[in-house]
């Protein structure tokens, strides 16, 4: 039983390791694999699909290749995923047989993790930043403040609508004394008796979390500025707060965000999602305690907030090196 399980896992990884380009189109995933005779297309069945997962299915209609061939698409599986995906195996088996006696040897240790990946995180300088807002028209530049502001994944920034933004509340106390109940915005939980859930449908995520809880975030100076001056830009159709100009949520903008990119000089690898890691490292370079900044974007992991400190002394490093050399 032992070797099956060491066998089937080291298998899993071989399988996965073979992938090189992942795709979906009309909400069915396919993925791009290395064999033998080249490159191969596969349709990639859901394992919620029936009792057992179904076998992946060899592509061969011309139209749907062509289309395949055409897509953006995502990379590879990273060694990052690859580490992440061993290490719970390697916390089952060890449960198995410390915690719940089901083995009767530690399976867990020879289950081998492989060297955990750089990572990618990236941020923009003041100047890049500025470059960038010059660069887009007025309601995507709005939507760019609002990612490294707010810091929220993209698909909960464009679904933010007014019914869950609170403003801040100036009151009196008993007392007499004016104070300043703070304001928020928020996006409500993963509901799991909602119907006709997609995984792959990132609309339906405009208005739930990633993480299956509550995101409440408070509104900073800086944030109530922004919102403020977008309750101006309110369309009156719609409840929309980041919306195109028209009162419609955004689409599809990544040739937007790259021709924006191109023109203000920004590396073609600075992605949307480090707008996030932006906001993130703003709030560490400010002095921000760990647990406010794990709170406020609904982070669970305090070794992702390493990763954004060890960028910062790396970025000062660089700096103060270049400047020993004038």
């Amino acid at each position: 039983m032992a070797v099956t399980i060491v066998w089937g896992v080291k298998k899993f990884l071989l399988d996965l390791s073979a992938v090189v380009k992942r795709s979906y189109i009309n909400r069915s995933l396919y993925h791009l694999r290395r064999e033998a005779s080249g490159l191969v297309w596969y349709e990639q069945p859901s394992p919620n699909e029936g009792e057992k997962p179904k076998p992946r299915v060899r592509v061969k209609c011309p139209h749907l290749l062509k289309r395949l061939e055409a897509s953006k698409g995502r990379g590879a599986f990273s060694k990052d995923t690859f580490r992440r995906r061993m290490s719970l195996v390697k916390t089952i088996l060890d449960c198995a047989w410390h915690d719940w006696r089901w083995l009767d040897i530690q399976l867990g240790a020879l289950i081998k993790l492989g060297k955990p990946g750089s990572g990618r995180v990236s941020f923009l300088t003041g100047d890049q930043y500025a470059a960038l807002i010059s660069n887009v028209d007025e309601y995507f530049g709005y939507l760019i403040r609002g990612a490294k502001t707010i810091g929220w994944r993209e698909s909960n920034l464009i679904g933010l609508t007014w019914d869950r933004v609170v403003f801040p509340q100036r009151l009196t106390d008993e007392s007499g004394n004016l104070i300043t109940v703070p304001g928020y915005l928020y996006v409500d939980a993963y509901d799991p008796n909602q119907k006709n859930i997609d995984p792959s449908d990132l609309t339906q995520r405009r208005t739930r979390t990633k993480n299956k809880e509550r995101l409440e975030t408070v509104m900073s100076p800086e944030i109530e500025t922004l919102l403020r001056k977008m309750w101006k830009k309110k369309h009156q159709r719609s409840d929309v707060v980041f919306h195109d100009g028209d009162g419609r949520y955004w689409g599809d903008f990544r040739k937007r965000w790259n021709t924006a990119k191109k023109k203000a000089d920004i590396p073609e690898g600075f992605r949307w999602h480090d707008l996030r890691h932006c906001w993130a490292t703003d709030r560490i370079n400010e002095g921000v305690p760990e647990h406010i900044i794990m709170a406020e974007q609904g982070w669970k992991d305090p070794d992702m907030l390493k990763r954004y400190a060890h960028l910062q002394r790396e970025a000062r490093y660089t700096a103060l090196k270049n400047a020993g050399k004038n």
